[in-house]
């Protein structure tokens, strides 16, 4: 039997059965070169119900639009469950449907190195859909924190929808505000259709009372944003950091790329002095080279 001769040499025979070697990835391993990265981002590219749902379409929409901005990776096993229990499941809740239940799978469409596109198919018992009922603080061990301040921080009113975003959102700033760790306790009436809220507050650390706002200063902002600014903070207000921090964040694009926040705190007063400093970038140093030197 007479020899074959392959055209383009013995190196390219051996690059091209390795590269074929996938077909064969059942039985055999597929060298690292050819493999695709398992560490695939998850991209959800629709997500299809198996009956009719009360969630808008544009709220399926933002949910797509959260999971796909997040970080989450096709070999997490725990990635399904993470989209329809921190995503669409609260999607619901944030409509009143507080104990709704949503079920799902993936069907993968396709890949690359870096990506995974999925189909979800979703199943959702939605349950009642329930209104705010009673809103009440308990405070232990007992302080002196100001209850229309509390209340405040959860834009809420009794018959509105439940939204457990607004609610959580509340919980953070009542953190913020004051040193405390805070909790919440639901009670249900599907009778009703209403949900009652205790939000409790317990001391963190020694107690101080809160800090009101006295002067305020800013430098280095247009009229525009200096006056916004100062209706965040007005003198008598209480003091929270996080309303500047949300400011820069929304603003970002038009302030200077250089922010200082100045307190002067006194205790006795109970107050608070501010200075905001907004500066832009420093000038650079101008080098001269004169001729016949090195």
């Amino acid at each position: 039997m007479s020899g074959r001769t392959f055209p383009f040499g013995l190196p390219f025979l051996i690059l091209g059965l390795i590269c074929l070697a996938p077909i064969q990835a059942q039985v055999s391993a597929v060298p690292d070169g050819c493999k695709p990265d398992p560490h695939r981002k998850v991209i959800i590219e629709r997500i299809d119900f198996d009956g009719p749902i009360h969630l808008l379409d544009s709220d399926v929409v933002q949910v797509i639009a959260d999971v796909n901005h997040h970080e989450l990776y096709a070999d997490n096993p725990d990635w399904l469950k993470i989209v329809t229990d921190d995503y669409l499941t609260f999607a619901w809740q944030n409509q009143g449907y507080m104990k709704a239940k949503v079920a799902a799978k993936a069907t993968l469409l396709d890949a690359d190195s870096t990506a995974g596109r999925f189909l979800v198919t979703a199943h959702a018992d939605e349950g009642l859909q329930y209104h705010l009922g009673e809103l009440q603080f308990v405070v232990t061990p007992p302080m002196i924190l100001p209850e229309s301040e509390m209340r405040a921080a959860f834009p809420l009113h009794e018959g509105d929808l439940y939204d457990a975003d607004i609610v959580q959102e509340g919980i953070e700033k009542l953190s913020t505000m004051y040193a405390v760790n805070a909790d919440l306790r639901t009670e249900t009436s599907d009778k009703l259709q209403r949900v009652s809220l205790s939000i409790v507050l317990r001391q963190k650390g020694p107690v101080l009372p809160p800090l009101h706002v006295g002067k305020v200063q800013v430098q280095g902002l247009d009229s525009n944003l200096e006056s916004r600014l100062m209706s965040i903070y007005r003198p008598g207000d209480i003091y929270n950091r996080a309303l500047v921090d949300a400011f820069v964040k929304e603003n970002q694009s038009q302030l200077p790329p250089f922010f200082y926040l100045r307190t002067q705190p006194d205790f006795l007063s109970g107050t608070v002095d501010l200075s905001f400093e907004f500066r832009g970038p420093r000038p650079s140093r101008a080098v001269v080279c004169l001729a016949g030197t090195k």
